[in-house]
């Protein structure tokens, strides 16, 4: 009996998450970078003081040609959601497509994608102050070993210490906040650390809070069979107080492997981490499908109907030896299929196609969330064609508004540390 074929899943990364590096700032002025907004706490309100917390969902809008964001991940597609009246470039992987505006919510589509790491860069392309670039969030694709069911997942809380340890365990204190769903735990101590082993597993996830006072923190992934590791660096500062932010995200994992993921203060800053959360799949033997071994699979059929001729073959001979020759041995055959297993190649799955319409953007935050367990179909990935004319920025987005907000500017940091920002740090002195 042959194993399950892959299975398809999604996972939605916010335009919150730390994970997107915006450049040459996250927090700041439309103009001249990124401005993160939440419509429903006041679009004019960029989050004046410390600890405030947003209603509704958020957008991050830049008129500044040239303002860009990156995104790093591992899977076999992408999609982009958002609006746009300007024109933008898509770069995956060092190819480059330009577009030119969307106004029905589907800013990027590209599956089929080959199972290996890759890297997307959209660069807003404003021609003058009245044009814009918004994103709300992204939806990345990859698909199940063969042989394993869709992916469960599995929740490890922070403050549970036999599921997330602690290093050292006093740099750590256990805390809770109104505003945040879960006990979390959290430091202020530069080098501390907490982790979380796991095994038969696809993806991890790692999920805290953000604001002001919260600066730099890295993310490693070990894998502990392999012997290989995976180290990146986000920024976890925000101007709004996020209760509940994605700070990683790896998919793409092999479920037969070992591995450990670490997230560690990278200053004397303020970090969090309420839980993380693992996608695990059934029992996977070495004999399954592409993603699950680096062994080349074998499957061996015997023939035994020759070896059964042969015998009877014999029996005539013996009593019919006058009249007939013996035949000559039939020899023992096998029927060979190989598969090619080398690691990170799945085959590609096609996303079902759905209308979407610019009435997605309408939608309230719990109903946009398209994670992992509810399995929602994602809408038709077609591509925009680059001739298009600009668009205009759909119904969720009033662009005089937008206007409105660059005469409530805050002080920005000096030109002269503009080349040692570091990404996505945004330019207002955050107080503390």
């Amino acid at each position: 009996m042959s194993p399950p074929p892959p299975e398809p899943y999604n996972f939605t990364i916010q335009d919150t998450s730390p994970m997107w590096q915006y450049m040459p700032f996250a927090d700041g002025d439309m103009r001249t970078g990124w401005q993160w907004l939440f419509p429903e706490s006041g679009v004019r309100d960029r989050a004046p003081r410390c600890q405030q917390h947003p209603k509704g969902v958020s957008f991050h809008t830049t008129a500044a040609h040239g303002a860009n964001m990156t995104l790093d991940w591992l899977g076999v597609g992408i999609y982009l959601f958002g609006s746009s009246n300007s024109s933008y470039r898509v770069t995956v992987d060092n190819n480059s497509t330009t577009f030119h505006g969307s106004s029905n919510g589907l800013l990027f589509a590209q599956d089929g994608m080959d199972h290996q790491p890759h890297t997307i860069t959209v660069t807003a392309l404003p021609k003058d102050p009245t044009h814009y670039f918004n994103f709300d969030y992204g939806i990345l694709t990859d698909v199940s070993p063969e042989g394993a069911r869709k992916p469960r997942l599995t929740i490890h809380q922070a403050k549970d210490v036999t599921q997330v340890g602690r290093t050292p365990i006093s740099d750590w204190l256990d805390t809770h906040d109104h505003r945040v769903s879960k006990p979390f735990i959290q430091t202020t101590v530069a080098g501390a650390s907490a982790s979380i082993n796991f095994t038969s597993s696809v993806g991890v996830s790692l999920n805290g809070t953000m604001n002001c006072d919260h600066e730099l923190y890295t993310v490693e992934l070990a894998d502990l069979t392999n012997q290989t590791t995976y180290r990146q660096t986000y920024n976890g500062t925000s101007r709004w107080f996020i209760p509940d932010s994605l700070l990683f995200y790896r998919g793409g994992l092999n479920p037969l492997h070992d591995y450990q993921v670490t997230l560690t203060n990278a200053a004397d800053s303020r970090l969090s981490l309420i839980y993380g959360k693992t996608q695990k799949v059934n029992e996977v033997s070495e004999k399954l499908g592409p993603s699950s071994s680096n062994t080349p699979k074998l499957t061996v059929t015997l023939i035994v109907v020759p070896i059964i001729a042969t015998i009877l073959v014999l029996l005539i001979a013996i009593s019919l030896v006058v009249y007939l020759q013996r035949k000559s041995k039939v020899q023992e055959k096998a029927l060979v299929s190989t598969t090619n297993t080398s690691m990170g190649t799945i085959s590609p799955y096609t996303i079902p196609r759905l209308i979407i319409g610019s009435s997605l953007l309408n939608l309230n935050s719990k109903t946009r969330r398209l994670q992992i367990e509810n399995g929602t179909n994602l809408p038709n990935p077609v591509i925009q064609s680059a001739g298009r004319n600009s668009a205009q920025v759909g119904p969720w987005f009033d662009i005089d508004r937008l206007v409105e907000l660059v005469t409530q500017r805050m002080a920005r940091r000096s030109p002269s540390n503009s080349s040692m920002r570091i990404p996505s740090i945004p330019p207002p002195q955050y107080s503390r």
